[in-house]
């Protein structure tokens, strides 16, 4: 089972629009789909530097895109290990008070981080970003089985608190989210798929225009 991550605000937009007849397994299948828009828009704008093989790279910018993508690997690992714990913390922790308690948990973790005596970052280049620290980067990331909790906020708290600045961090965490939600995705498909299921013409139409939306937006 592929990890939930509709960024995970608990669906907060599925309470105000709903889907006339589309049936549970194709929604839950939609709120992780639509994400890709979001992330191709992140493959389209920083093409150039997630693509090794562009071009008129120099040895050291091909060296640096590997490694950019070595990182993003390691930071993977912890999510591949706990991703099928997906179900067990939807079936018991999606409900108000749960995804409340986390939302006021990240609004805290953040104000208490802006407001923290200000250090020096140990990391202020995205080239200069430790495996070690990706590795704790990406540990964080698997807090977002929890629902309620963003990916995207969990990963950049996990970053800020071992002293990765704001720049670099976030945009690591743009990165991260590329295997993340293909992955999250194509899982959500199959199941989908396996279930017994059938993607209609205006479920595939629904899809497209809402990954459309989410690429533009970006």
């Amino acid at each position: 089972m592929a990890p939930h991550f509709k960024y995970r605000a608990f669906n907060l937009d599925s309470r105000f629009v709903q889907f006339k007849d589309q049936n549970p397994a194709f929604m839950e299948m939609f709120n992780v789909v639509i994400q890709l828009g979001a992330i191709m828009a992140v493959v389209v704008i920083y093409f150039d530097k997630l693509y090794p093989f562009k071009p008129g790279k120099s040895k050291k910018e091909v060296r640096r895109t590997w490694q950019l993508w070595a990182k993003v690997a390691v930071a993977t690992l912890p999510l591949l290990f706990v991703f099928k714990l997906d179900d067990w913390f939807e079936a018991h922790f999606h409900n108000s008070f749960s995804v409340a308690i986390m939302l006021i948990t990240y609004g805290w973790a953040f104000i208490y981080l802006e407001k923290r005596e200000q250090v020096e970052p140990a990391v202020t280049e995205l080239h200069k970003l430790p495996y070690k620290t990706a590795l704790y980067i990406g540990l964080f990331q698997v807090l977002s089985l929890f629902p309620g909790t963003s990916r995207s906020g969990a990963t950049i708290v996990g970053g800020l608190v071992n002293g990765v600045s704001r720049s670099v961090v976030t945009e690591f965490t743009f990165y991260l989210g590329i295997p993340a939600m293909f992955g999250a995705s194509l899982l959500k498909v199959v199941k989908f798929l396996l279930g017994g299921n059938a993607l209609t013409f205006s479920q595939g139409a629904i899809l497209l225009v809402a990954m459309g939306v989410a690429l533009g937006s970006v």
